[in-house]
């Protein structure tokens, strides 16, 4: 029979099995009027001749006695009529879907809520794909069921609730689908603010769409972190996070996914958010770190004579910006040829001192910038950082020269959560080059306004 004269004739039985359906349940819930007649309750008999003895109506064809007249004046329905016309009427639905189901399977008539309770979903299910390099999981699946499912979910027709559910079908299976995207470290110190990094969201998931925000906090009642996205892997924001100081103790981080959130530029180059049409997908633990833990034991170290020397000649200057604050600028260093395949860092603690007086003190973090020329360098953010004063202001242009005392610190190493292998030593320069015009420059100043707020 022709496809088409199929759908014909099935669409007109699905209507007829709903209008017959429809007639009889009509009539069972009308039913027969007694139109003033008394009849009784339980044989219908018709009890219209019959009078009452003490107030009371006895039916002679089966004895039932009724005590209130109004009673014996309902109508007379037949609930197995409408069991039965209720059966035609729910016949006309699978009826009128039988089209699709002949043509693409039993799958896509099903509602979505029926389709996540009975689609399997396996850890077999999943394979591990490699793009921009950048590893994640791919879920496909050989069930008709599953196929559908994931087909509705790309096309974004799941409500959020669905959506959630299906999630947490995928994690149960393959709990690495969704990479909780911070880097932490197992341990850190006591009594120090704990930093975190935004990582890439690597999350396989085109039915959550673009508009995602992943937040983290610690448990139970931390304030929540956010982190925003470029796309679905990019964060906008590439910062260590603090998430406070903590005595001794152990610290559990849980992560959020949101989904349907607005993203807004303001002037100043912030991004507001829009939470109204925000739903959850993900929520889980994603971290524990203990806290207890000296800097120094997180960390292993290397030394180097030649490093050490380079330290010590690639201070060259140190300024105050239009607003007093102090800077001092360090050219790159370059990663020893016997640690060219040592994947090091570099956390410094900078002391400068003018006529043998401590006048400033702070720290820079040297990540590798170019790993891949002369073995690697190490770098900062415009090679310049910040320094505060140990006791007040000073007029430095009262010295010729400044000393500047640079030596590794596991304080400040350890806020490269990327890397355990730090370089250990000590190094002493004497820097010439000072309240250059570039500190008091308006391209200073932008740079400034970005180091502060990224």
């Amino acid at each position: 029979m022709n496809a088409q004269w199929s759908d014909w004739i099935l669409g007109i039985g699905a209507w007829a099995l709903a209008g017959v359906g429809l007639l009889l349940l009509t009539k069972a819930l009308i039913g027969d009027r007694s139109n003033g007649r008394r009849r009784c309750r339980r044989c219908w008999y018709d009890m219209s001749l019959i009078k009452p003895i003490e107030g009371t109506w006895t039916c002679p064809e089966c004895a039932k006695t009724a005590r209130i007249e109004k009673q014996m004046l309902r109508s007379k329905r037949s609930m197995r009529l409408a069991v039965v016309a209720s059966l035609l009427m729910l016949l006309a639905h699978p009826t009128w879907l039988m089209p699709n189901a002949l043509r693409e399977g039993v799958a896509s008539v099903l509602p979505t809520t029926l389709l996540l309770l009975v689609a399997p979903i396996e850890a077999d299910d999943f394979s591990l794909q490699t793009q921009d390099f950048a590893s994640f999981y791919d879920l496909d699946s050989d069930s008709h069921f599953t196929k559908e499912l994931l087909e509705r979910a790309r096309a974004r027709t799941l409500a959020p609730s669905q959506v959630q559910h299906l999630m947490d079908k995928i994690l149960k299976a393959q709990p690495e689908f969704v990479w909780a995207p911070i880097l932490a470290r197992d341990s850190w110190p006591a009594n120090q603010p704990v930093l975190v990094d935004p990582d890439e969201l690597m999350i396989n998931m085109p039915f959550v769409g673009p508009d995602v925000l992943f937040r983290f906090r610690v448990k139970p009642d931390g304030e929540w972190i956010e982190q925003l996205y470029a796309d679905r892997y990019r964060p906008i924001y590439e910062r260590a996070q603090s998430l406070g100081s903590f005595p001794p103790g152990t610290i559990a981080i849980e992560g959020e996914l949101l989904q349907g959130i607005r993203k807004t530029q303001l002037k100043d180059r912030t991004i507001a958010v829009d939470y109204t049409n925000a739903s959850p997908v993900w929520r889980a633990d994603i971290a524990t770190i203990e806290i207890g833990t000296p800097a120094e034991d997180l960390i292993e170290t290397i030394t180097s004579a030649t490093f050490e020397s380079q330290v010590g000649k690639k201070f060259y200057g140190i300024g105050t910006d239009r607003e007093g604050d102090l800077w001092i600028s360090i050219t790159e260093l370059w990663r020893p040829r016997e640690f060219q395949h040592i994947d090091m860092g570099v956390g410094l603690r900078i002391d400068v001192f003018a006529d043998d007086q401590a006048i400033a003190t702070g720290s820079a973090l040297m990540r590798m910038i170019r790993p891949g020329q002369r073995g690697g360098s190490f770098g900062g953010t415009r090679y310049t950082f910040p320094l505060r004063w140990t006791t007040g202001p000073v007029d430095l242009s009262a010295y010729d020269s400044v000393v500047v005392q640079a030596k590794s610190d596991p304080d400040t190493a350890i806020r490269d959560l990327t890397r355990t292998i730090f370089w250990h030593g000590e190094s002493t320069s004497r820097v010439t080059n000072i309240n250059g015009a570039y500190w008091k420059s308006e391209g200073f100043a932008r740079f400034k306004a970005r180091f502060t707020n990224r």
